[in-house]
């Protein structure tokens, strides 16, 4: 069984799959951040790269593919997309202080 998302199939590397398992995810709970998620990459990415994000019980769970061609042994070459990295960060909200709202107030 494999997962398409945009058409080609979804695969991934060997660290991010060690990344999903070390974290308690399946390639099932990816598509699902890949279709509802949002944009979260903090830079420029490549064309090819996609950093989707989805927010859950105050983590933010980030995943990254690469749309990649995989070259195969009898000339055939596939375009799939492939995870290659995987990821937990806690989202906390930041509180704003006195001072940060008075530098507000004046402008």
């Amino acid at each position: 069984m494999y997962f398409t998302y945009e058409g080609y199939r979804l695969d991934s590397t060997q660290k991010a799959s060690r990344e999903l398992v070390h974290h308690g995810y399946s390639m099932y709970e990816v598509k699902r951040i890949l279709e509802e998620g949002y944009d979260c990459s903090a830079s420029r990415r490549k064309a090819n790269i996609r950093e989707r994000c989805i927010r859950r019980a105050g983590k933010e769970i980030k995943a990254v593919v690469a749309l990649v061609t995989l070259p195969y042994s009898d000339g055939y070459t596939e375009t799939v997309w492939k995870l290659i990295h995987f990821g937990l960060v806690t989202y906390k909200r930041r509180k704003k202080n006195a001072r940060y709202l008075e530098s507000r107030a004046r402008m």
